[in-house]
């Protein structure tokens, strides 16, 4: 199978307030579930985000089912996740994935949390994940271009084409390189 990005996700846009907020989690939560994601079947990297808005699992995955499914079972066991809140949990795979965590960084999907908020908690999250030993090469690769867009975005406009550009771009070069990677 070819590795994959993965976001599963929760907002106050997804989901009523009263459940988005029962899956926030802290700093020592977060380190703790990352520790425990990276063992789980079909995560080979994890990246968590969490604010007062929404809660992203970023995953990088060879086996998408299996991690969306290992995000469930770590839910449920850990937050008491129903099968009626899950209806309200997103998922985004690939391109549009990159293209989302582009745009919260940057400041288009947060209605509470400026881009430069947004930058300090993916640094926060990486720094985190690495904490977990949950992020490698790629999580941190992929969290310096989301950076590298918000920066773009906050000297002159940018536009949602151009974010969708930017994720098609990085998503072909990734795959370019890990294909290269996986014939060494």
């Amino acid at each position: 199978m070819e590795p994959t990005f993965l976001i599963v996700g929760i907002s106050r846009n997804s989901a009523p307030e009263a459940v988005s907020t029962r899956f926030h989690m802290d700093d020592d939560h977060r380190r703790l579930d990352l520790r425990k994601l990276v063992r789980r079947e079909g995560i080979e990297q994890a990246l968590l985000i969490s604010t007062v808005e929404r809660t992203d699992f970023v995953l990088w995955t060879r086996d998408a089912s299996a991690a969306s499914g290992s995000v469930l079972g770590l839910l449920t066991h850990e937050y008491g996740l129903t099968i009626n809140d899950w209806t309200h949990f997103y998922r985004k795979i690939d391109e549009p994935a990159l293209e989302y965590i582009f745009r919260l960084v940057a400041g288009f999907e947060s209605s509470l949390l400026s881009s430069m908020e947004m930058v300090a908690e993916i640094e926060t999250a990486l720094r985190l994940a690495r904490e977990a030993h949950s992020a490698a090469a790629v999580m941190g690769d992929m969290v310096e271009k989301a950076i590298e867009i918000a920066a773009k975005a906050a000297a002159a406009p940018i536009t949602s084409i151009e974010i969708t550009d930017e994720a098609k771009a990085y998503y072909s070069r990734l795959m370019v390189e890990q294909v290269a990677h996986t014939a060494r």
